[in-house]
């Protein structure tokens, strides 16, 4: 049983989640092991042999045994319980925030992971954009293909997103054939650039559908930049307004805004005035 208990520990100890209550339940198969191993070599030292049992059963080994066995029991199922509710508790919290099909965040994730992100940033911080795309006739799509090669092409592009956009983007899928994508350290220029290279890759996509096979599709994408200490509904809502420039000009094509601040007056132009 200790040796058991030991390779348990030794197990949890290579496991890539190292949680607060994975490392309780890792030092609870170590203390099981020390328990086990040490018990038997307290009861050779004492001279316990099993030769007189009403001894042995009368003994302060046997009462402190019988305790410890049951505050171990104890707290090992205290444990393994914690250890099950805050995973179910961290699976519901990621269901939450992420859209199932795609496995990007959903509009929801999307909102809080960036807006704390923004509101942590100076005016004068380093860039940020965003982008919102949205597949053209994505309906079509589902209408004559069938909603298998739909869901398919939703989760290709997802993944052509992540790969074009790097790591430090949050990349969503707010709803539907659209997405966002938040750009930290990202100026316009740049971002255009990026969304350039989505909209070429995009008709490479292919899938086989219950029709045939689903290639050529394209899309539009509306791009903005961060003006001032603005919030992320304000980005979200200038995003949107470039998208549609890109959808009234004729679809697969890249629409961007961008408003500046006004700055406030100089001394000079206040002593000039």
């Amino acid at each position: 049983l200790g040796a058991m208990c030991f390779v348990t520990g030794i197990l949890l100890t290579r496991s890539r989640r190292q949680a607060l209550i994975d490392r309780v339940v890792t030092w609870m198969a170590f203390l099981g092991a020390a328990d086990f191993i040490v018990r038997p070599i307290i009861l050779a030292w004492l001279g316990m042999d099993g030769s007189s049992v009403d001894k042995s059963l009368s003994s302060s080994y046997w009462l402190m045994t019988n305790l410890s066995a049951i505050v171990f029991c104890l707290l090992l199922a205290l444990s393994l319980l914690s250890a099950v509710a805050i995973d179910a508790m961290r699976e519901l919290s990621t269901e939450s925030r992420t859209d199932p099909l795609s496995g990007l965040l959903n509009r929801r994730g999307f909102e809080e992971q960036a807006a704390p992100y923004l509101a942590g940033q100076a005016a004068d911080a380093a860039p940020i954009s965003l982008i919102i795309a949205d597949l053209d006739h994505f309906k079509e799509v589902n209408d004559v293909y069938g909603h298998d090669a739909g869901d398919r092409l939703i989760n290709d592009f997802a993944q052509l997103l992540g790969r074009e956009s790097g790591p430090e983007a949050i990349v969503a899928r707010t709803g539907g054939e659209e997405f966002a994508l938040l750009l930290p350290n990202t100026d316009l220029a740049a971002a255009c650039l990026l969304a350039e290279c989505i909209r070429r890759s995009v008709p490479a996509l292919r899938q086989e559908g219950a029709s045939g096979i689903v290639s050529g599709r394209t899309c539009s994408l509306g791009v903005t930049m961060r003006s001032g200490d603005e919030g992320l509904w304000a980005l979200l809502h200038r995003a949107d307004e470039a998208l549609l420039g890109a959808k009234r000009t004729g679809r697969d094509s890249v629409r961007s805004t961008f408003s500046r601040p006004v700055s406030p007056p100089t001394k000079a132009l206040r002593a000039a005035g």
